[in-house]
């Protein structure tokens, strides 16, 4: 790892004494002589260090004025002063680490090294947060429709509990982003979420996979691997696709989560007990598996305590604009476009559609049509292709009457009503009010247009 490091030196004294290192590859130095000359340098340049020669006490607003201009660098400061009220001054003010003089050359690079290291991983560790925060936060469950502001409002009772959760929904309909939100928003969202998908593994691998053994063959690689159940420990297990288990993997299952325990590694009778939270998702009713067999009922029972239904894309119709704004937003950021946006026409085909997969297909259909449209603006035709017409639901035979003009005046009043109450409860503040809705500004903004919102009651 290269550490770059912009020198702060005023007299040159501490160039000089680098100047071993400066042909260093691990090293690569900027050497400027004044303060000033930072606001010059790095906006050019990126650097891992800040080193602030001939710092004196009392100074500390020379340290702010830097991080200001060089904010995603750690600071050291190398001063003459051994004050150690000093150095808590400094150390107070933000430094990484204070160096007093003098100081061998190697161990002044070793100090620089750990600062770059440990700015790097600062760096990181904010990256997974605020990715954590994108991909789990209440704004990713995108609706206002009635099944899912239920659904909105049951997570947010549960998702702090230790209760096991089972999600049921059809392929496609976010079942493992909720389990994420749920486990982001629990008392064990420092610990891991560990995922196993039981559809994709026969008996025996499942058994490898969740106990880290292969039935009784000791040498198999299984065995080196630490089990799903001991890193789920002190954080969440999700069981994908659970309804896919055989009877075997159900009762090995079962027996775990009566007890919680596993047996020792030295195979003395101490066994091991494991503190985790169940999350499972299914696509089939468990309960009429259980009535033709081919699910415990027991087994049903304790990963069921709270179960949660999970609406499909056809249940939810009045969402599709959210979600089409929702997702195209997100497309863009991670391509790193400015914006898209469908037409009226397109919104419209776009509902027009069966949806068998749910919004995982709507999302594999608008990247499509990001690839095919002329400039950020998604028009009907940009579709051709992408939906096959003999595809396409009739609407109209599926939910009767739900299609009638009368029942899409009731799908516009429940929208509207909906919004304006959310406007009202946030005092018609619309970044929050979007925030609560899971929508964008402009999808807000657009909306009260269109239905010519206006505050019912006096603003205090």
């Amino acid at each position: 790892m290269k550490v770059s490091v912009l020198l702060i030196d005023p007299d040159g004294s501490t160039q000089r004494f680098l100047q071993l290192a400066v042909g260093d590859d691990n090293y690569q130095f900027k050497a400027i002589d004044t303060i000033e000359a930072v606001a010059d340098t790095a906006p050019t340049e990126v650097f891992d260090v800040v080193l602030l020669s001939g710092a004196a006490t009392g100074e500390t607003s020379v340290l702010n004025a830097i991080r200001r201009t060089v904010p995603d660098a750690a600071m050291v400061i190398l001063t003459n002063s051994s004050d150690d009220n000093a150095t808590i001054e400094w150390l107070c003010a933000g430094a990484a680490d204070v160096v007093n003089q003098p100081v061998s050359n190697e161990l002044l690079l070793l100090k620089l090294r750990r600062a770059a290291e440990h700015q790097r991983m600062k760096a990181r560790l904010t990256a997974l947060s605020q990715h954590a925060g994108l991909t789990y936060g209440y704004d990713n469950v995108i609706g206002i429709s009635e099944p899912m502001i239920k659904l909105k409002e049951q997570i947010g009772r549960i998702s702090s509990t230790d209760i096991p959760i089972l999600l049921r929904g059809a392929l496609g309909t976010g079942k493992s982003l909720l389990a994420g939100v749920i486990h982001h928003h629990s008392e064990r969202r420092h610990g891991p979420l560990v995922e196993v998908d039981c559809a994709a593994v026969d008996t025996a691998s499942f058994e490898a996979e969740l106990f880290g053994r292969a039935g009784d063959d000791v040498t198999s690689l299984a065995v080196m691997v630490k089990s799903a159940l001991e890193r789920a420990n002190k954080g969440t297990l999700l069981l994908e696709s659970v309804d896919r288990l055989s009877i075997e993997s159900q009762m090995r299952l079962l027996q775990f989560l009566q007890t919680c325990t596993l047996p020792s590694d030295n195979g003395q009778s101490n066994d091991r007990k494991v503190d985790l939270r169940t999350i499972a998702t299914c696509e089939h009713d468990l309960s009429q598996l259980v009535a033709e067999g081919k699910f415990l009922r027991d087994l049903q029972q304790r990963l069921g305590v709270i179960m949660l239904r999970i609406p499909c894309l056809a249940e939810r119709a009045d969402d599709m604009e959210l979600l089409i704004d929702y997702l195209l937003r997100r497309i863009a950021a991670e391509s790193g476009s400015g914006s898209f946006a469908c037409s009226n026409d397109a919104i419209e085909r776009l509902r027009q559609y069966d949806w068998p997969v749910n919004v995982r297909e709507l999302s594999i259909v608008l990247r499509r049509a990001v690839t095919r449209c002329r400039g950020e603006h998604i028009e009907a035709a940009d579709f051709d292709g992408i939906l096959s017409d003999t595809e396409c639901a009739v609407r109209r035979e599926t939910v009767g009457a739900a299609s009638s003009s009368a029942s899409n005046r009731l799908l516009e009043h429940n929208q509207r009503a909906v919004i304006q109450r959310a406007l009202e409860d946030n005092r018609w503040n619309f970044s929050q009010t979007a925030q609560a809705l899971g929508i964008g500004r402009t999808t807000l903004w657009r909306k009260v247009k269109k239905y010519d919102l206006r505050p019912q009651v006096a603003l205090k």
